[in-house]
C-alpha cells in the first residue's frame, strides 16, 4: 500500500472523524496539510543528518502500524503522540495550529488527527531515509 492508499484509507475512515468530532471533509482538509507537514519536517530532520537517529527510532514504535491502518483500523495515537515528539519537538503546537488553521478545526482536533497521521508519514518516510542513508548511491532514491 503506498502513501496515497494510506492516505485515502486513514481519509475515507469514519472513524477518525468521529474521534476528531468533526465533518469528513474538514478530516481530509486537515490529512491534505498534515502529511505534506509531516513529511517535510521528516525530510529535513533527515537531511540535518538525523537520518539514522530517524531510523533507529522507528524501533521504539509500533511495528504493525501500517497493517492495522490498512485494515481499516486507526493507528495507536499515543505511540503518535510520540513520533510528532521526534518529528515537531516543541514546535508540535504550531504545527498543530496551521493543520488547524487550514481545516478549520480546533488546535486540540488537529493535534488528535496529526497524532492519527503520525505512525504511518513515519513508516512511510523511514524506508526512504533508510534508503538515502546507503552506501551505495546506485540504492538511493532519486
Amino acid at each position: 500500500m503506498d502513501l496515497f492508499q494510506l492516505l485515502g484509507s486513514l481519509a475515507g475512515n469514519p472513524a477518525v472523524s468521529q474521534r476528531l468530532g468533526a465533518q469528513p471533509e474538514q478530516t481530509g482538509r486537515a490529512l491534505e496539510a498534515a502529511v505534506p507537514l509531516l513529511l517535510s519536517a521528516l525530510a529535513r530532520n533527515a537531511g540535518q543528518g538525523q537520518a539514522e537517529a530517524i531510523a533507529q527510532a522507528v524501533g521504539q514504535h509500533d511495528p504493525v502500524g501500517l497493517e492495522r491502518l490498512a485494515q481499516g483500523q486507526l493507528p495507536d495515537s499515543g505511540d503518535g503522540q510520540r513520533i510528532l515528539g521526534h518529528i515537531f519537538g516543541a514546535q508540535q503546537g504550531a504545527a498543530a495550529k496551521a493543520v488547524g488553521q487550514r481545516a478549520g478545526l480546533s488546535p486540540e482536533q488537529a493535534m488528535q488527527l496529526l497524532a492519527l497521521a503520525a505512525p504511518w508519514s513515519w513508516l512511510t518516510s523511514t524506508a526512504s531515509a533508510r534508503a538515502a542513508a546507503l552506501p551505495c548511491p546506485v540504492l538511493r532514491p532519486t
